[in-house]
């Protein structure tokens, strides 16, 4: 089964956002503030740009048959809940 244009669509959606972010955390780093706020802000960002792409690789193989694509979606799904437990705590 091929790929949908609404789940290319979402996919790609992800992966934006989760350069968007990954973009934030290196722009907060190189600045080089040391409080304690925007040491947090750049690990939410750094957490949510993983939970992009991991979503975005769930959107990739969904639908695909084989152990490859069950492993991926797996792996990604994994990566979503552990990555919200880190945000949440």
């Amino acid at each position: 089964m091929n790929i949908t244009s609404l789940a290319m669509t979402q996919a790609t959606i992800e992966i934006f956002g989760g350069f968007i972010c990954l973009m934030l955390t290196v722009i907060i780093t190189m600045t080089g503030y040391q409080r304690s706020s925007w040491k947090l802000l750049r690990g939410m960002f750094f957490t949510i740009s993983f939970i992009f792409l991991s979503e975005a690789c769930g959107y990739i193989f969904i639908g695909h048959a084989g152990r490859t694509a069950a492993f991926m979606n797996q792996i990604s799904n994994f990566g979503v809940f552990f990555l919200n437990l880190v945000l949440v705590d």
